[in-house]
């Protein structure tokens, strides 16, 4: 599991408290790749959460975040043994689907 963060993000430290659980817990390696920090403001946020699981530093052009086509805050990326990811999730994309839900509780049509 790759999560590719920042300090900044509100999300983001909504989430790294699960993300410290499923790398202690659960059967799978877990790294982030922190964005948009400095090196202080990343350490002071796995110092918050007790995030013991490894966090590189993406370091802007022709970065991971460009690598792996991230646009949004978090992003969690799921890749198999073999490297192929088969799973990704971008929290932006997630609100705007809650987004398409009316007022009613209907959810709109897709386009």
């Amino acid at each position: 599991l790759v999560n590719v963060w920042a300090s900044w993000c509100v999300p983001c430290r909504a989430e790294a408290p699960m993300l410290g659980r499923t790398a202690r817990n659960a059967d799978i390696d877990v790294i982030g790749i922190h964005t948009g920090s400095s090196r202080a403001e990343a350490s002071a946020f796995i110092d918050e959460f007790g995030l013991d699981y490894p966090n590189l530093q993406d370091s802007g052009a022709s970065s991971i975040q460009h690598a792996l086509h991230v646009t949004a805050m978090p992003t969690t990326f799921v890749f198999d043994a073999d490297g192929v990811c088969n799973f990704c999730h971008r929290y932006a994309e997630r609100i705007a689907t809650e987004l398409r839900y009316d007022a009613a509780g209907q959810a709109d049509s897709p386009s």
